[in-house]
């Protein structure tokens, strides 16, 4: 057991209520183990979360993105650089409904139908496929309305499994619901970043590089999904919608004994996460340069002419008008009221 709630025993009853009667007789003796939670105290792999594998080591990846010399030599000639520290935390999607399904397993055509909340219903056939043994082509997924996803139901979690291999054992249909306790603790999560993002400016105001240093508490398991060809692959879009010379971004994944994290909440793959640092580096910059946020992004962003447009982390954008999207802001009364009602706020 590396994390609270993980699930370490099944029971399958005729009703839940005797399921719960059931599950008061399972005795289980723990030797407790030193919890880690802050993933730089991780790093230091003084206490490794995942012993069972291979590389005793919390550090699960690492990539980077970006030209880092040429990162180096924007900032070592700007005239201005700013730098902040940010936290994104850790969220749990918290649906609607929770978790469920009803598992069928016929021994007689050696079917298994699965009724689930499911937002991968074709990988999470593949896994039970993997599981079971039993060929992809015999299992049917029927996904209905489910309450709520977001991401957190895209994971195949051990209530899945658990389910459907105790129907294959007694040959009934078997139902797992689990309550908003079970689906609070132990569900993935998401996010959990630490964040540190440096800026560089030129004497005029305009951007010239940006440096992202980030580690992300994944939890005790990798569930970080991979969009691109790293982990959490969009964060690499970090560079927004802003035209500069360089961009360096290093993200590293770590274990900790909290329940698994980095699934891609509201399908973002984190560039939620992108977007709320260099939105904040813009702010920051324009607060330094005594300038007007707007003024400032209308600066520096990409202008039409220059589409299509490769970014500094390998990035190619087809087309784009983000000075078109916030001219609006710039009217004289708009902005007044605009700014009247951010006082009053």
């Amino acid at each position: 057991v590396v994390y609270y709630a993980q699930e370490v025993c099944v029971v399958v009853a005729t009703d839940r209520y005797t399921a719960a009667d059931a599950i008061q007789h399972v005795d289980v003796e723990y030797e407790p183990l030193p919890p880690v939670v802050d993933p730089f105290e991780a790093l230091k792999d003084n206490v490794i979360v995942r012993d069972d594998k291979q590389d005793k080591t919390n550090h699960i990846w690492h990539w980077e993105a970006g030209n880092k010399d040429a990162t180096d030599e924007v900032f070592a000639s700007a005239a201005k650089v700013v730098e902040q520290y940010m936290y994104i935390p850790r969220i749990h999607v918290a649906s609607i409904e929770t978790c469920g399904m009803v598992a069928d397993y016929s021994k007689i055509t050696g079917k298994l139908r699965i009724y689930m909340t499911s937002q991968a219903p074709h990988a999470h056939r593949t896994v039970f496929a993997l599981v079971s043994g039993i060929p992809e082509q015999k299992i049917q997924i029927i996904s209905p309305d489910i309450g709520g996803g977001f991401g957190g139901k895209v994971p195949v979690y051990p209530g899945y499994v658990c389910c459907a291999v105790a129907s294959i054992v007694t040959g009934k249909p078997v139902k797992w619901i689990e309550d908003r306790s079970e689906n609070l603790q132990a569900d993935s999560f998401a996010r959990d970043y630490h964040i540190t993002a440096q800026m560089a400016a030129d004497a005029d105001g305009k951007i010239t590089g940006l440096r992202v240093k980030t580690l992300a508490d994944n939890g005790a398991a990798d569930a970080a999904a991979n969009p691109s060809k790293f982990p959490a692959g969009l964060y690499s879009i970090c560079t927004g919608s802003y035209d500069m010379k360089a961009a360096h971004v290093a993200v590293d994944g770590v274990y900790t004994t909290k329940p698994p994290g980095g699934v891609a909440y509201r399908c973002s793959f984190r560039v939620t996460e992108a977007v709320h640092m260099i939105e904040r580096m813009s702010d920051i910059m324009a607060h330094e340069l005594g300038e007007d946020p707007a003024a400032f992004r209308m600066k520096n962003f990409i202008k039409p002419e220059q589409f299509p447009y490769k970014s500094p982390t390998g990035w190619e954008y087809d087309s784009g008008n983000s000075g078109a999207a916030l001219a609006p802001r710039f009217l004289p009364e708009a902005h007044q009221q605009a700014v009247h009602l951010q006082q009053r706020r």
